[in-house]
């Protein structure tokens, strides 16, 4: 009976150290001489911009950069937000489209090391990328340490009796 809690507890573990790191990221040096929280503050202004430009039919090349930095609001939202989302029962990590979501937020995240040369970039990025890398990590360990369900058990038995 205690089996199921005992293998999702590096699963558990990875969640909210991911989560911590996610946190601390936004305390250290991440672009710059910028913390993580400012460049959260910078991006989430970019926000209202972008919906402007949207609304008003701008060029596309306009839409499509403010779009670009706009997006991390979604990566600050999801990682701020899910472990209590889980918590609550809201979201599981056994739903695909979670787990798909957040490997195009880590695409996402490690595309701007690319954009930018690696230029000014500093270690809070890092930990900010590496936490989502770790929350991705603990749903695929709750998935892989899933127990079998009964009644596919009860079947593959009697199959293999009838041989």
């Amino acid at each position: 009976m205690n089996e199921p809690a005992a293998s999702t507890k590096p699963a558990s573990t990875l969640l909210w150290v991911g989560t911590a790191s996610f946190w601390v990221s936004m305390l250290l040096p991440s672009y710059d001489d910028m913390r993580g929280w400012e460049c959260a503050q910078i991006v989430f202004q970019c926000l209202p911009d972008f919906l402007r430009m949207v609304i008003s039919l701008s060029p596309f090349e306009e839409i499509a950069e403010s779009s670009y930095y706009s997006a991390f609001n979604l990566t600050n939202a999801f990682m701020a937000s899910y472990p209590v989302l889980l918590r609550i029962g809201y979201l599981s990590p056994k739903v695909k489209y979670v787990r798909w979501a957040l490997l195009v937020l880590i695409a996402h995240t490690a595309s701007w090391f690319i954009k930018n040369h690696g230029e000014s970039i500093q270690i809070g990025y890092w930990i900010w990328l590496l936490s989502m890398i770790l929350v991705y990590i603990s749903m695929r360990l709750v998935i892989r340490h899933e127990p079998t369900s009964q009644p596919e058990t009860e079947v593959k038995s009697k199959d293999d009796s009838s041989d």
